[in-house]
């Protein structure tokens, strides 16, 4: 009788995300991993307390330090994106005197897959990564804003040293989470509107 292979691969909706779940929680001594060129496996025990396995890029066989979760033992399975992550983010600079409006895009990029996990306990109930990231990004706007003072049109003014701040109080911030930011555009509008 010829046993069935049992393949963990990231779902085709989860594509793009930073971090993605494998739905199940027990493997089998067949058990192969399918981690993409652009990703890190993270394989934790069933409390998510141990980082048991990391996995690169390539098919991969069944580990030997997940063999004792064969037949009985769970984990959790973690996709993290490696590749340069795009998000944009928006909102009101509510510091700064004028309160103006910010358009931030940015590419983030996980450095260290371990160390991304960390930002995990950061986020509410139904927040993603994604969400936290540009939420960061505009209070971090927000605190560079309001070291620069003046009105909107000395921020405008200012938008490609603003944009250096940015970036480098957002590497600063991330760097615990295994994270690196690069900011490509600041925008600034009296609202959201404009």
């Amino acid at each position: 009788m010829m046993r069935r292979m049992s393949f963990i691969a990231r779902a085709d909706e989860d594509k793009g995300d930073l971090f993605a779940w494998w739905d199940g929680s027990e493997l089998t001594a067949d058990t192969q991993f399918q981690c993409n060129m652009n990703e890190a496996i993270l394989v934790l025990d069933a409390n998510g307390e141990e980082t048991v396995a990391t996995l690169g890029p390539g098919r991969h066989a069944l580990p030997a330090e997940l063999k004792r979760f064969v037949d009985g033992g769970e984990v959790i399975v973690i996709f993290i994106t490696t590749s340069a992550l795009q998000l944009e983010a928006e909102g009101v600079l509510e510091e700064h005197e004028d309160q103006p409006w910010v358009e931030i895009a940015a590419t983030f990029t996980v450095r260290d897959a371990a160390k991304a996990l960390e930002l995990l306990p950061h986020l509410d109930d139904d927040e993603t990564p994604e969400d936290w990231l540009s939420e960061e990004l505009v209070i971090g706007a927000a605190r560079v804003a309001a070291e620069h003072g003046g009105d909107l049109a000395a921020l405008r003014a200012a938008s490609s040293s603003f944009k250096g701040q940015l970036e480098a109080l957002a590497n600063e911030d991330l760097a615990a989470f295994g994270l690196s930011a690069r900011v490509t555009s600041v925008e600034f509008s009296e609202s959201e509107d404009e």
